[in-house]
């Protein structure tokens, strides 16, 4: 609807390029193309989730993307960047408790990579155990 308007506004096709490189992007808006309060946003998707029977807030959605992408290997540096933290720590800070079961993948493959190294030792004589004494 933006879009038309500012079209209908401005006919010429360079002016409509640098008018909508100008312009902020906004996802939501209202019908007539204006930016929607945060908060009244909110609002809004906090009732029309009840309606349709779910209990969750728009916040809740934020939390869900990041668990999403840590759980499924994204890095914890590209993860903190999309979220908008300004350090790393401050991701693994709250979201730490994700990532319990990467000490065990870690472990299964560090066996896998040593067995793919090890290659069996042939000797001509039998290898004896040498006794130290101290």
């Amino acid at each position: 609807m933006l879009r038309d308007w500012v079209t209908r506004l401005f006919n010429g096709r360079e002016m409509l390029h640098i008018l909508m490189l100008s312009l902020p992007f906004l996802v939501f808006t209202s019908p007539e193309g204006r930016a929607i309060h945060p908060v009244v946003f909110c609002n809004t998707f906090t009732c029309k989730t009840r309606a349709a029977g779910l209990k969750t807030k728009f916040h809740a959605l934020r939390h869900l993307h990041i668990t999403y992408l840590l759980k499924n290997g994204v890095p914890v540096h590209v993860v903190s960047a999309r979220a908008g933290h300004s350090r790393a720590s401050i991701t693994l800070d709250a979201y730490s408790h994700l990532l319990g079961d990467e000490d065990e993948l870690a472990a299964k493959q560090a066996a896998k990579f040593f067995a793919a190294l090890s290659v069996p030792i042939r000797c001509q004589q039998p290898i004896r155990a040498i006794e130290f004494k101290g």
